[in-house]
């Protein structure tokens, strides 16, 4: 039974303790707060951690320990503080009450026991410099809300295997996934499909945010040509709002099945590769809430789309589009389009000027702006 100077001890512990950790104001033997001979009862009822500031010495930060925090709900450490070795990473995995994880590691994975913190909601994960693997243990984080990474990879680059999201995977409330985390493909061909491979995410019915960069690591010598098929078997969720694709190689087809999306709102292609320079959207190809699409240095030369492909559309920007010779005209007949934005796409002026003069002429109203880099209107 604990004596009351006991209890009044535990009682006068701080929940919450927050470091700004400035390297003259600790001499190498006395930064404790993790040390492996603090008093176990210390910081039992420590609840939330957060250490930023000058960065930790080798020599200090391999003797820090976390193991005896187990009550641990929010855990953020600074990567200009610490960045996280492989011994402190499998001590955090103990600590399975956190619901929110911010640090900066290098390491390659998370370790198979990251599965044991069940009550993760939020985790941020600083690794620039390196790719992580997102092996599979991290769709067994039931409650995970928010992911983000500097670098992350569905594939191991030492095997070329993908690391597939299981059909059952109980990541049904994750909301963000890209952009903090930029999500690459390291060249995803399947041979046995002849098509490239695209991780299934289409039961991440929460997912509002989607950012996709495409890494190619075939040489001219090997693996699948650039005339072989360009489709994507792609797997979106539904209630998608907001996806960047960068560095893609895509089909008109493959954009059809984005068109699909009911929810898309924001759409950006950089640096894509079309197929035979061409985007020719069917009738039945409608972006039916797509309110900004944004083409960068896009290999397009002719597009063609219907009355409907873009009912509710609002803004259009065209970067470094050198292979358009024109805009289409039919962009004059959306009722929504209020911005037109060039950016070194002078051969596109002459166009987006018909345009704005027919809006003008039909609705008796200089609604349309054309604007150029810094919002700057390019014609008034």
């Amino acid at each position: 039974m604990k004596s009351v100077k006991e209890v009044m001890e535990i009682d006068l512990m701080p929940r919450i303790v927050n470091i700004d950790y400035k390297k003259e104001h600790f001499e190498l033997n006395n930064f404790v707060l993790c040390s492996s001979k603090m008093k176990r009862h210390s910081g039992k009822h420590l609840y939330s951690l957060r250490i930023t500031g000058d960065e930790m010495e080798d020599l200090i930060s391999d003797i820090c320990h976390l193991r005896h925090l187990r009550l641990l709900r929010v855990l953020f450490l600074q990567s200009s503080f610490m960045m996280v070795k492989d011994s402190l990473l499998n001590e955090i995995c103990l600590l399975n009450h956190l619901r929110c994880l911010y640090i900066g590691t290098k390491v390659k994975s998370l370790p198979p026991s990251f599965s044991n913190l069940w009550n993760l909601e939020t985790l941020y994960v600083e690794n620039k410099g390196s790719t992580m693997v997102l092996l599979p243990s991290i769709w067994d984080l039931v409650k995970l809300q928010l992911l983000s990474m500097s670098a992350g990879s569905f594939f191991d680059l030492d095997t070329d295997e993908p690391i597939l999201i299981a059909e059952d995977s109980k990541l049904e409330n994750l909301k963000f996934l890209g952009k903090l985390l930029s999500f690459v493909l390291k060249e995803s061909w399947d041979y046995s499909t002849k098509q490239y491979w695209f991780p299934k995410l289409d039961h991440l019915t929460e997912l509002k945010l989607l950012d996709v960069e495409f890494q190619s690591l075939i040489s001219n010598d090997c693996g699948p040509s650039v005339e072989t098929n360009w489709s994507w078997d792609f797997h979106l969720p539904s209630n998608l709002k907001k996806l960047m694709l960068c560095d893609f190689r895509v089909t008109s087809d493959s954009l059809s099945t984005i068109a699909r999306l009911p929810n898309l709102e924001e759409l950006l292609l950089i640096r894509t590769i079309m197929l035979g320079k061409e985007w020719n959207m069917g009738e039945e190809d409608t972006f039916v809430n797509l309110k900004y699409l944004d083409l960068e240095e896009v290999t397009l030369a002719k597009w063609e789309f219907g009355e409907e492909s873009f009912p509710v559309l609002e803004k259009l920007a065209l970067w470094d589009c050198h292979m358009l010779e024109e805009i289409p005209p039919s962009f004059g007949n959306i009722s929504t389009l209020k911005i037109i934005q060039l950016v070194e796409s002078p051969q596109l002026e002459d166009s987006v000027l018909k345009i704005k003069e027919y809006v003008e002429e039909m609705t008796g109203e200089d609604k349309l702006q054309i604007i150029g880099p810094n919002n700057i209107l390019l014609f008034k």
